[in-house]
């Protein structure tokens, strides 16, 4: 399981707090460890994709027979979808998530 804690002064979205992301393979851990992290320190959890329709169909086409190029387009909307409310919740605290768009990357990776 790899934590990535990205904070660079010149992005905008990290003006306040902080983006913690835990990538890991299926079963390692994530949620878990997002879980603690956030009841122990009082951070925001959020997860991706996220619980909308939009990150609903993303979910759903890992379970299909979907060209990996849709399949890749689907979560990148997934992930766009989510901005408004990631910034929001890093103008307040700290966020700490279980995968990004590193989990897509190396999927994609595998998948092409």
């Amino acid at each position: 399981m790899w934590v990535y804690d990205k904070l660079d002064q010149t992005d905008s979205m990290a003006s306040e707090g902080r983006l913690i992301v835990i990538e890991g393979i299926d079963g390692a851990g994530k949620t878990t460890a997002v879980d603690h992290v956030c009841n122990e320190f009082g951070y925001i959890s959020m997860t991706q994709p996220e619980d909308s329709w939009v990150g609903d169909v993303a979910r759903r086409a890992l379970h299909e027979d979907v060209d990996p190029v849709c399949d890749l387009f689907l979560h990148m909307a997934a992930h766009a979808n989510q901005q408004p409310r990631l910034r929001s919740a890093l103008e307040k605290s700290t966020v700490v998530m279980d995968r990004y768009y590193h989990s897509r990357v190396a999927y994609q990776a595998v998948q092409t």
